[in-house]
């Protein structure tokens, strides 16, 4: 499909206001750095002057002989501070002229994807038209990098403008998975939520589609499995949310909130992804929240889940340590980064064929979906992934072990869930 705005042209715009940007780039650096005042090369010449009368020396010519020495260190003093404000009055402009150079730089830059945003102008199935800056609205500075030259927004682009109406369309990966991404050959995934969303919104304005489910009310039940004074232990099912989010599903916090009105808690301690299911702990008091909370952060809290994989590991059991990161781009997509990523540690053993139990050591958000889909992983996604594997009817992981110490009683609790699969 051909691009939505061809900004490449050569001797277009677009190429000489970047090739005006590179060169203040080369500029500032090839211009020497702004340096430190190190002192003067006298200074170990009048470091120290011999306070002490000398045996020699008359009390006459010891006060003749320090008079001369006071008065040649407050000369020396001021020669080294006009030196010092000279030097410093030259590094200054130094710095000065590469703060210039920069603000320019960034001014020409913001002006060029200014200009770029303006002329990626978006149809939709109405007939409308909108450029980027106005899609991505005052939620942003400007469209992230890229914005509009996806394949999914070119493909309609083209659809529009040409009078066709589109039936489907699905975006699959071709090709060895990335180090840091996970991505399987002729797997389908989502548009990236933060690029191509906010586009695709306006586009599909105008056609008949699939409402977005995570948009849709929806409510659960919630099983209590223990409650008192304190705390109480509940078993999420898939689907549900764990704390409120954008769309109109119920969360447990609601849940909660409206079973305990007079509560000075109800605070959820740690949560679980909409798509998995099982137990959490939740807080009725202020003071039960942070025990819990330090618990949690102290990893002193013990946790086991189920999950089935979309194949069986090839060791029976073994630890990953893979560090994650949020893809800024794609959230709430995670990507393994040993730069940037925070650590992750994962215990897993095989129970039979592919139904493995993972034990968490660190509570990062995605952490058993990407250790197990994962390429450095257990290279095997967990069955109805849609994010890192396939979709299926559900998420094959639930969380069926929970243990900790009251936070009111100080005693070891601990609570199981059968998984409904």
């Amino acid at each position: 499909m051909p691009a939505v705005f061809d900004y490449l042209q050569p001797e277009g715009y677009f190429k000489r206001e970047e090739a005006e940007i590179e060169k203040l780039t080369r500029d500032i650096e090839h211009l020497p750095l702004p340096l430190q005042w190190e002192g003067s090369s006298q200074a170990g010449e009048k470091s120290e002057f011999n306070k002490n009368r000398r045996a020699d020396e008359s009390h006459e010519e010891y006060i003749r002989r320090r008079q001369f020495e006071n008065a040649e260190l407050h000369r020396w003093k001021l020669r080294v501070r006009a030196e010092r404000q000279d030097f410093e009055a030259r590094e200054q402009q130094k710095a000065d002229r590469i703060a210039a150079l920069k603000r320019l730089r960034r001014q020409k830059s913001d002006n060029l994807q200014a200009w770029l945003f303006r002329n990626f102008v978006m149809r939709n199935a109405r007939g409308e038209q909108r450029d980027l800056i106005s899609l991505f609205g005052m939620d942003h500075d400007y469209p992230p990098a890229g914005s509009g030259e996806c394949c999914e927004p070119r493909l309609l682009q083209y659809a529009f403008a040409h009078g066709l109406r589109p039936v489907s369309m699905a975006m699959f990966w071709w090709g060895e998975s990335p180090k840091q991404e996970v991505r399987h050959h002729l797997q389908f995934y989502p548009a990236c939520s933060g690029k191509c969303k906010p586009i695709l919104r306006w586009m599909l304005q105008g056609m008949d589609v699939d409402p977005n489910p995570l948009e849709q009310e929806e409510t659960h039940e919630l099983k209590i499995v223990y409650e008192d004074d304190t705390l109480c232990v509940v078993d999420k099912p898939a689907g549900m949310l764990s704390v409120p989010g954008k769309g109109c599903r119920e969360s447990v916090l609601d849940v909660m909130r409206r079973r305990c009105p007079d509560a000075t808690g109800a605070l959820v301690v740690h949560r679980l992804d909409m798509a998995t299911s099982g137990l959490m702990v939740v807080a009725k008091t202020a003071e039960a929240y942070r025990e819990l909370q330090r618990q949690f952060a102290t990893r002193s809290v013990r946790k086991r889940y189920v999950a089935i994989l979309s194949r069986q590991p090839r060791e029976p059991k073994g630890e990953i340590a893979l560090p994650l990161r949020p893809d800024l781009d794609d959230r709430p997509r995670q990507v393994v980064d040993s730069v940037y990523g925070k650590p992750a540690l994962t215990h897993y053993e095989i129970i039979d064929g592919c139904r493995v139990a993972l034990y968490p050591r660190t509570g990062r958000t995605h952490q058993l979906r990407v250790h197990c889909a994962h390429r450095d992983g257990l290279d095997s996604p967990i069955k109805g992934d849609e994010l890192y594997g396939r979709r299926a009817e559900r998420l094959y992981l639930h969380a069926e072990w929970l243990a900790f110490r009251h936070p009111a009683t100080g005693e070891e609790v601990e609570f199981t869930s059968v998984a409904p699969f």
